[in-house]
């Protein structure tokens, strides 16, 4: 049997996670991008192998690469092509979301370790839809959104703790709005941070702050990586609450309608 060699260039490599456990979905999903070409290797990770506007470059570095190893074409630059795409959950385990990726990533071997390097996977975190089941010990808040009475969807809920600002975890308000933050980690006792001195030394419940972000444009599916880099200057509303080890909170809110 004749040994065949094929040559196939990569664009993008994407490792697709859960975003409470950060652990890889090895689960079929679904992606769609008009002219993208993805393959799933054997680790679970989605590669690009070609998209709108690099045909030209991928093409010449093959053409390049099979005579001499040479370095990959200078145009276009990399990071300068956008590339949308939306990733789907056939399960409805996860909400649907978008992806901005800016391509080319960089292909110098001497950068492979910084996070926009050709050889580093791009870490996408898929958010819990509102039915996704708990497990375990975990806690978790579920959250009714409207505005003036009907439901407000595309807001980002971030869970921070009181005492210290630590960010617990974070959610996305589905189309009908409603949204699941998963919190794991609420301890079953803690000690008190406060100064009262009549107050119980070991306490049961966390104090938390529930942050409410919304982006301007109202699209859906939303980027979560866009809301979660512009939730401080699209903050729409706080409130506070107690959570505590194994229990559901649930929070209806409904925010005024905009001027």
């Amino acid at each position: 049997m004749a040994a065949e060699l094929r040559e196939q260039r990569v664009l993008a490599a994407l490792r697709l996670r859960d975003r409470v456990s950060r652990q890889t979905l090895n689960r079929p999903l679904r992606l769609v991008a008009p002219g993208v070409r993805l393959v799933r290797n054997l680790s679970g990770l989605t590669m690009i192998t070609a998209a709108p506007g690099l045909d030209v470059y991928v093409e010449d570095y093959l053409r390049r690469y099979t005579d001499d190893f040479v370095p990959p074409p200078g145009e276009p630059a990399p990071r300068s092509v956008a590339l949308v795409l939306t990733i789907e959950d056939p399960r409805g385990s996860y909400l649907p979301r978008r992806l901005r990726l800016l391509l080319p990533r960089d292909p110098d071997p001497d950068h492979a370790q910084q996070s926009d390097s050709l050889f580093q996977p791009l870490e996408v975190d898929l958010y819990p839809a509102a039915s996704a089941p708990l497990r375990g010990n975990r806690s978790a808040l579920r959250v009714s959104l409207t505005r003036g009475g009907e439901a407000l969807r595309g807001a980002l809920l971030r869970v921070v703790r009181v005492d210290d600002d630590a960010l617990l975890g974070s959610g996305i308000v589905d189309a009908r709005g409603e949204g699941l933050v998963i919190v794991p980690g609420i301890p079953v006792t803690r000690f008190d941070a406060t100064d009262d001195e009549d107050a119980p030394v070991m306490v049961a419940a966390t104090p938390v702050r529930v942050e409410i972000s919304l982006a301007a444009d109202g699209v859906w599916p939303v980027d979560p990586d866009q809301l979660e880099a512009e939730h401080a200057a699209n903050l729409q509303h706080t409130a506070e609450l107690s959570l505590s080890s194994g229990q559901t909170a649930v929070l209806r809110l409904d925010l005024p309608a905009s001027p």
